[in-house]
């Protein structure tokens, strides 16, 4: 989970996801550090906000449906990223 998180976030992971979130600072920094582990709420509130690779990132053998989610998520991603693209050349 630290991992995924940092990977979105390199500098100031924990007041960028708590900015995301709405989640607490110094909780998601005990987090980050493995102090301690989000509850059930604060899961599902991470989950919501990152999707489904969120999720793959926090277990180690994922089901078939999630691996397949996070693909298709994160496929989704890269395609909203290339129209954007695309549009600002056609600007261009």
């Amino acid at each position: 989970m630290a991992r995924f998180l940092r990977s979105i976030y390199p500098q100031k992971t924990a007041m960028h996801v708590a900015a995301d979130t709405g989640l607490p600072v110094e909780s998601i920094k005990n987090w980050l550090n493995g102090v301690s582990a989000p509850g059930f709420r604060a899961t599902v509130t991470l989950a919501l906000t990152y999707g489904p690779e969120f999720l793959a990132s926090m277990v180690k053998e994922k089901p078939r449906w999630l691996d397949r989610a996070a693909r298709e998520h994160r496929q989704q991603e890269l395609e909203r990223k290339l129209e954007s693209i695309k549009a600002e050349l056609a600007s261009l």
